[in-house]
Parts: structure tokens; sequence; C-alpha cells
């Protein structure tokens, strides 16, 4: 899916405004930025706000008219450090959009650095790596790919519906072809 339109643009992140977001996203306007989300228009970002409040289409529609996502945690913050992926990170896989994504100890384990996400550790690496996957949009495209691939095929809700049955129940993902009212007796 590729949007047109108000949709379109070569970098887009949308999420609600934070300071951590207001100062990374700041850093990268020179590339085409488009933010979408609550809070914008109270930051110094708000010549590049889109829009406010996204309904379930829009947000998709924001990420697939972009040429590259940008994918930041709601805070840089040490305290309290989690090391966690956001929903966002499969989220965007699943639109098949590249990803530049702050890295994250658990970003690792669910997908493969360089050929399905590109994982920025700084400002430098994300500002490097936005200019890289917007100029050759192939290698982008290809990463893109990849990560879609592994989100479809590792990280639906049934993956994760499957791994919970099984830690509650000890079923397997062959116990899961067995109608639900089965297994509810």
């Amino acid at each position: 899916m590729r949007s047109r339109d108000q949709f379109r643009a070569n970098v887009v992140f949308a999420g609600t405004a934070t300071p951590h977001r207001e100062r990374r996203l700041s850093e990268l306007v020179e590339f085409g930025l488009a933010v979408w989300g609550p809070g914008w228009r109270k930051t110094k970002l708000r010549d590049y706000c889109r829009g406010e409040l996204l309904e379930h289409g829009d947000y998709i529609r924001a990420y697939a008219g972009a040429s590259v996502a940008v994918n930041v945690q709601c805070s840089g913050d040490s305290d309290g450090y989690d090391p966690g992926c956001n929903r966002r990170l499969f989220e965007l896989a699943a639109i098949g959009v590249p990803q530049v994504v702050e890295d994250r100890p658990d970003i690792h384990r669910h997908f493969r650095e360089g050929s399905e996400i590109l994982v920025a550790r700084s400002s430098a690496d994300f500002k490097g790596l936005l200019s890289e996957a917007l100029q050759d949009r192939a290698w982008s495209e290809q990463v893109a790919a990849g990560a879609r691939q592994r989100a479809l095929t590792e990280h639906t809700y049934m993956h994760r519906l499957a791994a919970l049955l099984n830690a509650v129940c000890g079923l397997s993902s062959d116990d899961l072809a067995v109608p639900l009212h089965r297994l509810a007796r």
C-alpha cells in the first residue's frame, strides 16, 4: 500500500509528542519530515505537523505514504529504561515501509539489523541511515520487504496467541487448529 496527497512524505513519524521525540525528530527536518499525532502543534515541530488526531486508517496511510518511517520511543531517559520493543516496530514492518528505529536490546530478538530494519544508536546514525535509505530506494525497499516477510510469518497476533496458549495450556500450534469451542471444555 502506498499513499498519496497529504499522506505523502519522505520521512514520517506518527505518535504523541514527547520531549524526547521532539529532540530526536527536530534533527531530521532536513529530510522532509512529516509528523502526525497529538501535541505536535504545541512544539517547535508544529510546521511539520500534518494532523493531530489520527483514525486507524489515517495512521496506516501516513506511514504508507512515507519513503522511510522513523520509530522513536516515547522516552529516551535511562531511568526506568524499557528494553522492549514498541508495537510500532511490528506495525511498520507489516505495512511494508522501511524503518529507522531507535535501538532497544529486544529489537534484535525479532528482526535482523540491516536486512529487515535499520537501527540508529545516535543522532548521527539516524541521519546517516535516513540519507542512505532515501538515496538507495531499491535497498531500502528490500529491507522493508524483509521486515514485512518476518512480521507476517512470525509476529502476528495469531503467533502471539499461539505462544500464550502454549505457555498457559501447553498447547502446540498444531493444537490451535482445533475449534475454539472444543478448547473451552
